[in-house]
């Protein structure tokens, strides 16, 4: 199974944000995002990998980045 650029952001908030945070307020960090790095179009898109085809591009590194970075949200 494949993740979408949404279900992706959603997981890693989710793994990085402590358990004290709620969970709407988790799936609004991820939404806030996909926003500022303008992933929402793309937000029902598979991320993809080596024998699925996905995002590709800037869509794809700013997923990676934005995956990598919402410790700092």
């Amino acid at each position: 199974m494949h993740l979408t650029v949404q279900e992706m952001l959603v997981f890693c908030v989710m793994l990085r944000l402590p358990r004290t945070v709620a969970w709407e307020e988790k799936v609004a960090v991820a939404e806030a995002v996909m926003a500022e790095l303008g992933l929402c179009k793309c937000a029902n898109t598979v991320v993809g990998g080596p024998f699925v085809r996905g995002i590709f591009g800037r869509e794809r590194n700013c997923a990676r980045w934005s995956a990598s970075g919402t410790r700092c949200w």
